[in-house]
């Protein structure tokens, strides 16, 4: 009966030591963002069943600094100012082509709750970490294809038209030699918040000073950029916010130790090159120097290890204050690759 005892209080040690809080789990009451979305889309194309000068002039008074970048530089359509600016509106939204993806666009996304949700979710996440900043505030467009996500500071525009699917006729028509099939295949709704989060946050830490030109240094801000979004899209697994499958993701897991010895083996890790540096973070449908079955940006995903198991070797240290860490040879001290 003692053993059995022993036993039994053996498994329960092992148990409570196996149930580690997880720091990033914290309560976000109070640190709310009142995120609300401006459907300039929907707006967009009440111009065809009211005066186009009349609409223009009204979105013109109330969307701010998104309508005329996204009039003039997104749509192509001249000033804002310009007397034919309604009427080029006009023109744009009773394009034939444009109008059939917008009738799908429509379609699938009438109710955008669920994007909402997780957008203020993420904020309300990143505000809990740093409480005095400012969130942008969100517009949904349609462009005709022309990019994903874009980040005016305070204000930041997603082409709804670019997550039809990679099944959509639309996106099946895309051109390859723009649109690769490894980029339509991000096309989902799924990867909306991904998107909004990874840019925004990459977008606010970019500099020269925080990046730093050698690959290690490349691959560690990447890695942070990780771990915050790790922080802010509690509800998304890990193979969801590399935009992995599970395959890729357990690709990456068990080929850790290769992945490592190809970086020490190429002499990569105080390299300034930077397409070499390129071939490892940047979107493709592999990584560069590994095999073709590799997930790309694998150098992003070695980046957010060391990050994570710096972190994990210091509890002390705030998301804050590994933001603030510039020097990244501290970090990389910390990581230690299966053998």
């Amino acid at each position: 009966m003692q053993k059995c005892s022993f036993w039994l209080l053996g498994i329960l040690t092992l148990m409570l030591h196996g149930c580690v809080d997880d720091p990033l789990d914290v309560d976000i009451s109070g640190h709310g963002t009142d995120l609300n979305i401006s459907r300039l889309d929907q707006k967009l194309f009440e111009a065809l069943k009211q005066d186009p000068d009349r609409v223009h002039q009204e979105l013109l008074a109330t969307e701010g600094v998104a309508y005329p970048f996204y009039f003039s530089k997104m749509l192509g359509l001249g000033s804002v100012y310009d007397p034919n600016a309604g009427f080029n509106l006009y023109r744009f939204v009773n394009d034939k082509v444009i109008r059939e993806v917008y009738d799908t666009m429509r379609l699938a996304y009438a109710d955008i709750s669920d994007i909402e949700a997780q957008l203020e979710s993420a904020f309300g996440h990143y505000r809990y970490y740093f409480p005095d900043a400012a969130i942008p505030r969100i517009v949904t467009t349609q462009t005709g294809f022309y990019t994903t996500v874009f980040d005016l500071d305070s204000v930041f525009l997603i082409n709804l038209e670019m997550y039809l699917g990679a099944r959509s006729s639309f996106v099946k028509r895309l051109s390859p030699k723009d649109y690769p099939q490894y980029l339509k295949d991000q096309m989902e709704r799924k990867n909306i918040p991904v998107d909004v989060m990874h840019v925004w946050l990459t977008n606010k830490y970019y500099s020269g000073e925080t990046i730093g030109p050698t690959f290690a240094s490349h691959i560690i801000f990447h890695g942070k950029i990780m771990y915050l979004l790790h922080a802010a899209l509690r509800e998304h697994t890990e193979a969801e916010r590399f935009k992995y499958t599970e395959d890729q993701l357990r690709w990456c897991e068990s080929n850790e130790a290769n992945i490592w010895k190809v970086i020490l083996e190429r002499e990569c890790l105080h390299s300034s090159d930077q397409m070499m540096i390129g071939q490892w973070v940047n979107p493709a449908p592999f990584t560069h120097d590994l095999p073709k079955n590799s997930p790309p940006m694998v150098g992003v995903w070695v980046g957010w290890k060391i990050v994570k198991n710096y972190m994990e070797a210091h509890p002390e240290l705030t998301i804050a204050g590994l933001m603030d860490l510039q020097d990244h040879h501290v970090i990389l001290q910390s990581y230690k690759p299966p053998k």
